[in-house]
């Protein structure tokens, strides 16, 4: 019994890696494993991101990625390659609509990628990728959801994160190299918006935060 079971697991480990017309046909759970398994593959990562990259378009899809560990999985994938276009892509566009929600679990969700260490990777991302537009844009739509909060102790606690991982400066770096990119300026004000608007000491307005967006997938 030990050795089929053996013998089973070497077969495992020696199968490739799934293409993405493989992680397409995956339920989200399955996505999540092939992720956590082939995260040095870039292909992998892309491909399951970009699978997910629509969940942003209901509740039920959104709360289902959460609950199968996407959010820890996308972050270390994006850790796994931050030099990787398609991986930070792909990657922060899956956070930003997995993200998306000011309802319970969507702060639920919101919360889970902070812990994730999702904000670093973002940040890590964009920082090492200043010339590409797409991950400019996405890193900033990520950022603003997630530092969308309801002014809570644990919403002022993302946005003092991403403020010190300098996603301000960040933004206003996309900003400034793409003025005439609809969605960079957007996305950048949308995530500078929601980092400065706080009660208390860390912000400078009581009148909470703006919602927010559905964010359309990015071909």
């Amino acid at each position: 019994m030990l050795q089929r079971q053996a013998a089973a697991e070497q077969i495992e480990r020696n199968l490739p890696p799934p293409t993405r017309h493989d992680l397409q046909m995956m339920s989200v759970q399955q996505a999540v494993d092939a992720m956590g398994k082939f995260v040095t593959e870039p292909n992998v990562v892309q491909g399951a991101c970009e699978r997910w990259q629509s969940l942003g378009y209901g509740p039920g899809r959104r709360q289902s990625a959460f609950e199968a560990g996407a959010l820890p999985a996308i972050t270390a994938g994006m850790r796994a390659h931050p030099h990787h276009v398609g991986v930070q892509e792909k990657g922060s566009l899956a956070i930003a609509n997995i993200c998306s929600g000011v309802d319970a679990p969507g702060l639920e969700r919101k919360h889970a990628a902070f812990e994730a260490g999702a904000i670093a990777a973002i940040c890590d991302g964009m920082t090492a990728l200043p010339e590409d537009a797409a991950v400019q844009s996405n890193g900033s739509a990520a950022l603003g959801n997630i530092c969308c909060g309801d002014g809570s102790d644990v919403g002022l606690t993302r946005k003092q994160a991403a403020f010190d991982a300098g996603a301000i400066s960040l933004c206003v770096k996309a900003m400034v190299s793409f003025p005439d990119d609809e969605a960079v300026c957007e996305n950048g004000a949308f995530a500078i918006g929601n980092l400065c608007r706080a009660p208390g000491k860390v912000g400078n307005s009581s009148t909470g935060d703006f919602a927010a967006p559905e964010l359309q997938p990015i071909e």
